[in-house]
This record gives C-alpha cells, structure tokens and sequence, in this order.
C-alpha cells in the first residue's frame, strides 16, 4: 500500500470515528458503566470492519476499484493529459514559426489560430484572428474573435465578446455563428425569449447542418426554463432535436429545402438559399450547389437585398481559409450578377480581383483592387495588403 493509500485510510478513520460519535453521543450518556464498555467494543468493531472494506474495495472517486491502484490511475491519467498538452503546444510552436515565415500567408494564419484554440492559448488565437481580419476585412471574423473571447471566459459572453459579434452581425447579419453567440448573450443575461427570437430562425436556417443539433439543444433548454413547448420554436419535423442526426437524415433535409425553395417566392426565403448552398456544399453535390446558385440568380428580383446573399454565395465558394485549387465555374455569373447590383460593395471587388488573379488577368486585378483601394480608408490593413499584391 503506498502512502498515499494510508494517508486517505487514516481520513476514512478519522471520518468514521467523528461520525459513529455523533451519532451515538445520546446513547453513550444514558448507558451504564459495562454498557458504555460493550458500546464502545462494538463501535470500534464497526470501524474496523468498515475500515477493512473501505481498504479493499473503496475510492472516493472510483467505485468498485481497490484503493492501491487509484495512485497509479491518477499518475496515468495526469501523465497523458500532459503528453496531449505538450503535443498541442508542440504543434503550436511549428504554427507559430509557420506563419512567421508566412506572414502573408492567409491559410497559415488559420492553422495558427486553429492551432492555438487547441493549445487553449487564447491570447495568440485572438490575436492570429484580429490579424487575418486585418488582412481580409472579411466580417465573419468578428464572430470568430467574439467566440474566443467567450471561450477565454470559460463560455460566458462577456460584454466585449458582444461587442465584436455585434460588430460582426451589422456587416454580415446572416452569419450563424455571430446569432448563435448574440442568442447565447441574451440567454446568459436571463432573457431566454429573446435568446429564443434569434435561435428559432437560425434552426431553421441550419436544418440539415452539423450544426443544428447544437442549436436545437439550447432551443429546447431555453423553452424549458421558461416553461414553453420548444417544438413551437424547432422547425416541423425533426423527431431526434437535440441528438445527432444521421448522414441519412440531413440528406433528407436537404432534400425537402431545396424542393421547398424550387417552388417558393425568392424575396421570402433569402436566407434559406444561403443555408441551401452552404448544405449542398457540406455534402459535396457540386452539381446541385451549383444548379441552386444558377436558379437564384435566373429568378432573384435584383434588389439590394440580394447583394449580400450572392456575398455569402462567393464566400461559401471561396473560403479565405481554404481556397479551392480551382474555381468553380458558377463563380463567373455570380461575380457578374453582384457587380451589377453591387458594383461599389468592397466584398464583391475584392472577391472580383481574387477571381481574376486566380484566371492570370493582371488588367481586371488591377480595375477591381484599385476601385477598392479608393474607397477604403489608407489606414485600413487592407489597403496595405492590396498595394503589396498590385505592385508584384
């Protein structure tokens, strides 16, 4: 037995030997001098034999497991947690001398940061994230800071976690994370009916996603603390909401948006064009991706209001984290058609110029990113990047 094994057998007796006192005390005082000898036999037969059983099967943390091998699990657990953290620091290091070689590498940016949200070192993730920002200008960002800021405070959303969502949410108010987050605030702040405002669209928004059953969950618990039915804030039938739903399941989703949205006036269903194209992209139907993009883009009114869907539509294509080694032929028109409803919208110019670099045409590069040179403020990162690129 180590000593760590009789240390925690001289608790469990000193325990034990407190308690039986307590609780015997009463009878003590009113036995007699033979009773308070044969009361005190059987109490120290008691902690004897349950001291005993305690040494042979007992744990506080561990039922059922004998007390001489808790040591050595705890040893065994505390030497891999520190295995894993030393490869997580490990890979960050190899990130951060990556993206140091790299600095205008936006992809190595991304693996810093993904990177360091593994080694739980926020100060570098929010940083490598403000950088990209930076560099971008791309809003999603802002929601990406806001959640590790929140993860910083061990999941609370603080107040200048907010303010970066909010930020984040007045450029790109479809983007999912930054709702699910300013939900979470609201929640976390007491007000589950409006946590429950933005959460109820934004469900219906990702049926069919990865990310729904998540969703579904705080749905489901916000409903219940305030004592309401959660399937009247849950899109109609999904029988598993907050479980995981099958590969099987989500195609089939898809499967019953895209029919819905086929035969649905366009002006109503905006943002459920975006979560159409994000899921078909999700499940790898390039060909249904892009028959989707193709049939909004024949049908949309072509109002301002669609500038930022055909946005989402590029930005879903073109993930500045990971670009596509070619692009999608669906990318032309789109481009074309958010010009002409946009031709001043920074994102459209830029993805405008990132299109054209991809295809070799210096001229167009040099018409989109000087357009947008001259609308952006000289301070702005950007604009820094963007004179780099040009004077190549």
């Amino acid at each position: 037995m180590t000593s760590a094994s009789i240390t925690s057998l001289i608790a469990m007796g000193i325990l034990l030997m407190i308690s039986i006192a307590i609780l015997t005390w009463p009878w003590m005082r009113m036995a007699s001098g033979s009773g308070k000898t044969l009361m005190g036999g059987i109490v120290l037969l008691a902690m004897a034999s349950s001291l005993g059983l305690y040494a042979s099967f007992g744990s506080f943390g561990l039922p059922d497991r004998p007390l001489h091998l808790r040591v050595d699990e705890l040893a065994e657990a505390q030497e891999k947690q520190a295995n894993a953290q030393g490869e997580n620091r490990a890979a960050l290091q190899a990130a951060l001398q990556a993206a140091a070689e790299n600095p205008d590498d936006i992809e190595a940016q991304f693996r810093l940061a993904d990177a360091a949200a593994v080694a739980g070192d926020s100060d570098i993730e929010i940083n490598t994230l403000k950088a990209i920002l930076r560099q971008t200008g791309n809003p999603l960002l802002k929601a990406m800071i806001g959640e590790a800021l929140t993860r910083q405070a061990d999941g609370i959303v603080t107040t200048r976690a907010l303010a970066w969502i909010e930020d984040g949410l007045a450029d790109a108010p479809q983007d999912w994370r930054g709702r699910y987050l300013k939900g979470l605030y609201l929640s976390q702040s007491g007000d589950d009916f409006g946590a429950l405002a933005i959460w109820s669209p934004l469900a219906e928004d990702l049926k069919g996603s990865e990310i729904f059953p998540a969703v579904a969950t705080v749905i489901t618990d916000a409903a219940n603390r305030v004592g309401v039915d959660p399937d009247d804030y849950l899109p109609e039938a999904l029988p598993f909401a907050g479980e995981q739903p099958s590969q099987a399941d989500i195609a089939t989703m898809v499967d019953n948006l895209e029919e819905e949205l086929f035969d649905a006036p366009i002006p109503d269903n905006r943002e459920r064009w975006v979560m159409l194209v994000r899921s078909l992209i999700n499940l790898n139907e390039s060909a249904r991706r892009d028959r989707a993009i193709a049939h909004y883009l024949e049908n949309m009114p072509g109002e301002d209001a669609d500038v930022p869907v055909l946005l989402s539509f590029i930005e879903l294509l073109l993930p500045l984290d990971d670009l596509p080694p070619q692009m999608p032929a669906i990318l032309s028109p789109l481009l074309d058609k958010a010009r002409a409803l946009g031709p001043d919208n920074h994102g459209v110019l830029f993805f405008s110029g990132l299109h054209a670099r991809s295809k070799g045409d210096r001229q167009s590069v040099e018409v989109y990113w000087r357009k947008l040179l001259s609308k952006l403020d000289p301070d702005n990162p950007l604009s820094a990047l963007l004179e780099s690129e040009l004077n190549k």
